[in-house]
């Protein structure tokens, strides 16, 4: 990719959006910025949500991340949300992070070797490094078109 089209990819608006808990929170923008990253359709998150709570006691983790990671142990072609697991993060690489108490709390997508997320003070664009000081550990999924 070349640098004029990086700067298409993420720009400067990108980091005047701001975080609402219901509407627009860390899956919601790292839904939009997968499919600005990777120039094609991206994930629904309100679909996904929806869908994940049809099914009676799942949580968003589990519905959405849960089946990948399932489809990952056993080799089935589960497809969780549309995300699989993957070992290394890639351009457009979601990122789940565990908080201390082993939640996962938090969102963000991998890009230009970095993790671009929102929190309730902001868009950050941090090596990962720094992103994990405040998070136990980081689970990296790729998003699977479903066109």
């Amino acid at each position: 990719m070349s640098s004029a089209s990086k700067s298409t990819v993420i720009d400067d608006s990108v980091f005047y959006r701001a975080y609402d808990y219901d509407h627009y929170n860390c899956f919601h923008f790292a839904c939009e910025m997968i499919g600005r990253i990777q120039a094609g359709p991206a994930p629904d998150p309100e679909a996904i949500i929806a869908a994940v709570r049809e099914k009676p006691g799942r949580s968003l983790k589990a519905g959405v991340f849960g089946e990948a990671d399932e489809a990952e142990r056993t080799g089935k072609s589960g497809r969780g949300g549309g995300f699989r697991r993957v070992g290394q993060p890639a351009e457009g690489s979601l990122c789940l992070f565990q908080n201390p108490s082993g939640e996962e709390t938090h969102t963000g997508v991998f890009y230009q070797g970095r993790v671009l997320h929102i929190q309730e003070n902001g868009v950050k664009f941090q090596p990962l490094h720094i992103v994990l000081l405040q998070f136990r550990r980081v689970s990296f999924y790729d998003y699977l078109d479903h066109n």
